[in-house]
Parts: C-alpha cells; sequence; structure tokens
C-alpha cells in the first residue's frame, strides 16, 4: 500500500471517530432529557437514543461500555414496553453482539436464543428475515466454537426457511436468491467441517452456481443503466451508488463459494474438477 493510501485510510479513520465522538455527546445529552420515562412514548424515544449512543460507542470500540448501555436498554424495555414491542429482541440482539465481541460466546448464543422467542411472542413468523439472521448468528457461533453438528442442524433451518420465502416460479428454476446462495454455502461449509466431502459438495455446488447468476444478472443490471446514463438518462444515482457499494462485496462471496467448492473437492480426491475453479479463482485475485 502506498503512503497516499495509508494517508487517505488515516483520515477517514480519524474522520468517523469524530462523527462518532459528536455523536456519543449529543446522545448524552438527549438521554437527558428522558431520564425518568414515563409513557410508553417516552420509553420508546429513550430506547431508540440509548441505540444511537451503543453504535457510537461500538464504533469506538468501547464495547464494555456498550454492553451496559444495550443492557438499559433490555431493562427499559422490559419494563415500560408492551410485549408485542419490537425493541426488546432488536436490544437482545445487540447485547448478543457485545458479547460475542467481547468474548462470551455462550452469553451470545443464551441472548439470540431470547431474542428469538421475544419475537415469536411479538408474532413475528420464523421465517422473517430478523428471526433468521439470528438463527444464522446461532449457527455461526457454535461453528466458531467447533460445535458442528449444532451449527449444522441451524444452518439446515435457516435454509428451509429461506428456500420456504421463494416464489413458486423461483423455485422451478432453482431460486436466485442471495439469502438461499448463503445458506446453501453454509451448509456446505459446515459438512466440509465435520469432513463429509462428499455431503458438502451437492450444497457448495448449487451455491456457486447460484451466486454466479446472480452476479451476471446485477452485472447485466449495471450494464445497462451506464448505457441508459451515456444516452442522457441521469435518474438512479441513489440505486447505481447503492449496487456499486455492493459489487466488491458480491465478487468476495462468490470467490469465497469458489474456493470452497474447489478445496471440497480436492479433499475429496476429486482433482479434475477443482482444478479450473482454481485456475479461475487466481485470476479472479490476480485482478
Amino acid at each position: 500500500m502506498s503512503s497516499s493510501s495509508h494517508t487517505c485510510t488515516s483520515e477517514d479513520e480519524n474522520a468517523q471517530r469524530t462523527r462518532s465522538l459528536e455523536a456519543l455527546r449529543q446522545c448524552t445529552r438527549e438521554v437527558a432529557q428522558y431520564s425518568d420515562p414515563q409513557t410508553e412514548e417516552e420509553h420508546v424515544k429513550l430506547i431508540e437514543t440509548l441505540h444511537k449512543k451503543a453504535r457510537a460507542l461500538g464504533d469506538l470500540h468501547q464495547h464494555s461500555q456498550q454492553s451496559a448501555c444495550v443492557e438499559k436498554i433490555v431493562k427499559l424495555a422490559r419494563k415500560g414496553l408492551p410485549a408485542h414491542n419490537i425493541s426488546l429482541p432488536k436490544a437482545l440482539e445487540t447485547l448478543a453482539e457485545c458479547r460475542d465481541l467481547m468474548g462470551d460466546k455462550p452469553a451470545a448464543l443464551t441472548l439470540f436464543r431470547e431474542a428469538l422467542d421475544t419475537r415469536a411472542a411479538c408474532g413475528l413468523p420464523e421465517a422473517h428475515p430478523s428471526s433468521t439472521a439470528s438463527i444464522k448468528r446461532m449457527a455461526d457461533l457454535h461453528r466458531e466454537q467447533n460445535e458442528f453438528e449444532q451449527a449444522l442442524e441451524l444452518h439446515l433451518k435457516v435454509l428451509e426457511l429461506r428456500q420456504s420465502l421463494l416464489s413458486p416460479e423461483e423455485a422451478r428454476r432453482g431460486g436466485g436468491d442471495a439469502g438461499v446462495a448463503m445458506a446453501l454455502h453454509d451448509v456446505g461449509t459446515t459438512y466440509h467441517c465435520l469432513g463429509l466431502f462428499e455431503r458438502a459438495i451437492p450444497y457448495a455446488k448449487e451455491a456457486l452456481e447460484m451466486k454466479r447468476a446472480l452476479v451476471a444478472r446485477n452485472k447485466a443490471r449495471r450494464e445497462e443503466r451506464e448505457k441508459r446514463k451515456a444516452e442522457g438518462d441521469e435518474g438512479e444515482e441513489e440505486e447505481e451508488e447503492e449496487e456499486e457499494e455492493d459489487a466488491a462485496e458480491e465478487e468476495e462471496q462468490l470467490m469465497e463459494m469458489m474456493y470452497s467448492l474447489a478445496s471440497t473437492y480436492a479433499k475429496n480426491a476429486e482433482f479434475t474438477p477443482a482444478q479450473p475453479i482454481y485456475t479461475e479463482l487466481i485470476a479472479r485475485r490476480r485482478n
């Protein structure tokens, strides 16, 4: 990395730190206005402000203070909000992430389970994206602790839930959905961790095929937008910025899935299908 790149990175970090400190000061002032909430509306406003404060503390890597802030949110939500309010499960999930950052993965798992139970009590279906996201995080936490059987059970559940949300047309053509592709990838990599390479390959292969189709579709969309822009259509600027930001992440996910399938083929002594994937992966990395 060049010295100019280091300078830009340092300037960006300093600017982000300045913004986070200002947000923290602003939140501290706002919290004082609702120090003794009496109504549900005041509880909600205080909780929203504390969420902002927690995010600022997280950006500043002050995770123990962030955790204490989120614990206060949980207490407020339990005390002053009705059971159907989603502030409590959101706070529980944020607290779970704090516990994970602090290295307490068992506590994080317990909090994610409580968040799931609370969302169910709020009437949200199990296939709701927020609930599915919590199940995936639980699976990831189990895998990080080498608890692969528990992780596999949850990753398979996520796959089932995400596939259930596909339309009949999407299901017929294999489902062109990023969430399903990632769920397939998670199942495949967990089978790989268990040493069950033959069982991993179909999931890893389907995940890669789906991701390739999604990348090609999104690339065609960007090219079409560029064509319209060249012809004088200046609309969709906000959508353009969002898609450009997603493109690099999407490419990284694609290469991760390529490596996963190739390495699983290799572990299963299937070197012929592994070789072209590795070759393509090297070319993409060089670019």
